[in-house]
């Protein structure tokens, strides 16, 4: 069986719309997929409302769970991801965090913007109006136009020599633990992205997440993301320890965001380390699955 569970579409910061990233699932050969776009559930919504596009689930029998990535911060001070898996895309709850979020996402996007003028860099036209399209606009999307209007020569270049180095005025997250008791309230199966560190993201110890983990399952943590496409088999092996001993779910994703990143559907590890699926969150049972 294979199964990847964090891929991201244009509703946030991949290329691939909804209807081809489903297309590359099956190319992939993947049984179990969640779409978990950055801070909406757009994705899901959308596959909820297309009759085409659940048909086309049908047809290549997948199975694809809801999901969503929120953007969170703990103890206002530990940056991380929660995935959130399993609900109602159109549940009050979920509205309410991505409208707190895209206010949040306002500010920080205002705030790089200056960052970027201040630079002396200017957008033209056609970068203006892409911005302009997106739900909300995330550092890959700016490191894009900033690359396409000839400012940098790829998307790692403008990131590590002039985004990474922007100087936020505040923390343009929710707090965890807020985002994990609100959503588990509704039936959400919340999950610790990439807890080490994703892509671009310092790290922090197996200690550090042993303590945040258990800090978080009262209010509703269930799982951690052990596979990913950055861990080795130590890091994985580390991780489904920690789970097994706080008694959460493992999960496995890839982080897929079509040419915006240099990851692969189904690239779930650094080094071929296979799933373990012994306490995989996908033996649990599922309210919002197509397939």
């Amino acid at each position: 069986m294979n199964i990847d569970l964090h891929m991201h579409t244009t509703h946030s910061d991949g290329t691939d719309d909804v209807n081809t990233i489903i297309d590359k699932v099956h190319d992939a050969k993947i049984d179990i997929f969640s779409i978990t776009d950055h801070d909406t559930a757009h994705s899901a919504r959308e596959i909820f409302e297309n009759e085409s596009l659940k048909q086309k689930i049908k047809n290549y029998n997948l199975k694809y769970i809801v999901g969503t990535e929120f953007s969170c911060v703990f103890e206002n001070k530990v940056k991380m991801h929660i995935l959130a898996y399993d609900f109602d895309p159109f549940a009050p709850e979920v509205r309410f965090l991505e409208d707190e979020l895209a206010k949040l996402l306002k500010e920080k996007d205002d705030a790089r913007m200056k960052y970027i003028e201040d630079a002396g860099y200017v957008f033209s036209k056609k970068s203006l109006e892409f911005l302009k399209s997106r739900e909300n606009v995330r550092k890959l999307d700016l490191a894009n136009c900033l690359v396409n209007d000839g400012y940098f020569k790829d998307l790692e270049d403008a990131i590590q020599n002039f985004l990474e180095y922007f100087k936020k005025p505040k923390i343009y997250r929710l707090d965890a633990k807020m985002v994990v008791e609100t959503l588990s309230k509704i039936g959400a199966k919340m999950v610790w992205a990439h807890p080490i560190h994703g892509i671009n993201e310092k790290p922090i110890s197996f200690e550090e997440v042993e303590r945040v983990a258990g800090s978080l399952k009262p209010y509703g943590l269930v799982g951690l993301e052990c596979n990913y496409c950055l861990y080795n088999r130590e890091e994985i092996e580390k991780l489904i320890g920690i789970a097994t001993k706080l008694d959460l779910f493992t999960s496995a994703g890839s982080d897929y965001h079509g040419k915006n990143k240099k990851v692969s559907l189904l690239e779930v590890s650094a080094d071929g380390t296979p799933v373990d699926f012994s306490n995989s969150i996908i033996n649990a049972k599922f309210n919002y699955m197509i397939g």
